[in-house]
């Protein structure tokens, strides 16, 4: 009997397509950002902070929904699902920002520069509630849609199969099905 797989592997590799697409998403962010209509920028609030919101959690769904897709049998891909958010939010906000400058014509030698120049101000990011509430705004749906995408697999794996008996035709409970006519219409035994 072949043993069930848990799907570790496509879940990791379905994952880590998922984030490279999800900081792609943050690129076209900062790309795209100055023709964002101004009314679809404040939708959601003051734009340099739901921006960062809206892009946490779309990318968590990405991230979430791939993993899921690939019928994980285990919670370590949940987790992994998680570190995954965490990659993108931190990337994520790097590619933006050099997507930005690319747009605005920067010289590409500046680009290494600034974005390590922007990890080295990761200590003080993080003491900032703004931070934890973006990179909360991605993990969320992240773990969420796969630990519960995970519990419903193992469910159905042990949920055990219970073979039914078809009820013989002398035995008559009473019960007559929709479609069944209320009457027993009896065959002819000769046929043409």
């Amino acid at each position: 009997m072949k043993a069930r797989s848990t799907g570790l592997l496509r879940g990791l590799i379905a994952g880590l397509a998922a984030t490279i697409a999800a900081m792609a998403l943050y690129g076209a962010y900062g790309y795209f950002a100055p023709q964002i209509p101004t009314p679809v920028l404040h939708f959601f609030g003051p734009p340099e902070k739901s921006e960062l919101y809206v892009l946490g959690a779309l990318g968590g769904l990405v991230i979430g929904l791939s993993v899921a897709a690939v019928r994980p049998r285990t919670y370590l891909l949940a987790a992994a699902a998680v570190v995954f958010a965490v990659v993108t939010r931190v990337l994520g906000v790097i590619v933006a920002m050099l997507a930005a400058l690319f747009r605005l014509g920067q010289p590409t030698h500046s680009y290494g520069e600034r974005g390590l120049a922007y990890l080295r101000t990761y200590p003080e990011i993080m003491t900032s509630g703004d931070f934890w509430g973006t990179l909360a705004a991605g993990v969320v749906p992240a773990a969420l849609i796969v630990s519960l995408r995970v519990r419903r697999l193992r469910g159905k794996a042990a949920t055990p199969v219970v073979e039914t008996t078809e009820p013989t035709p002398d035995a008559d409970d009473g019960f007559r099905g929709a479609f069944e006519p209320a009457v027993p219409v009896h065959k002819p035994e000769g046929g043409l």
